[in-house]
């Protein structure tokens, strides 16, 4: 439930519309997917239930699109994910000889992320994720080409 719905119900009710400054529509958060993304990745963001990405991730996707490097400092779970990763999955589809390459500060996070992003892999295809820290044993961090998906 919404707080505004919440907090409408309470006793003595709020005058209508002062609320709204605080409360915002979602739709004011939001913006269509750029038509620039690739069709399949259109398409598993909506079977993702993702229909509108959050305006910083559309910005995120446009300003990347126009070449400009960016930095996203949101709050935790406001889906940084998605501006980092949509770029990446557009060029992955566009181009197979293209690579990306993630830094992660802690395991944690890496193993979160790549999992994650396997997921993503599995639906669009023939994008590979590997994952290489101080717990991989030597044998796999040679040429990940030779590796199998993970």
């Amino acid at each position: 439930m919404q707080v505004h719905t919440v907090l409408s119900k309470r006793e003595g009710n709020f005058p209508q519309g002062l609320l709204d400054p605080l409360f915002p529509s979602a739709r004011e958060f939001t913006s269509p997917s750029p038509s620039f993304l690739p069709a399949p990745l259109r398409k598993l963001l909506k079977a993702k239930g993702i229909n509108r990405l959050y305006s910083h991730q559309a910005h995120s996707l446009r300003e990347v699109e126009a070449d400009k490097n960016i930095v996203v400092v949101t709050p935790t779970a406001s889906g940084k994910t998605l501006c980092y990763n949509l770029p990446v999955l557009k060029t992955l589809l566009e181009n197979t000889e293209a690579r990306a390459l993630y830094l992660f500060p802690t395991k944690a996070l890496a193993r979160d992320r790549v999992a994650e992003l396997a997921l993503w892999s599995e639906k669009l295809g023939a994008i590979k994720t590997y994952t290489c820290d101080g717990d991989a044993p030597g044998d796999t961090r040679g040429d990940p080409a030779s590796r199998e998906t993970s």
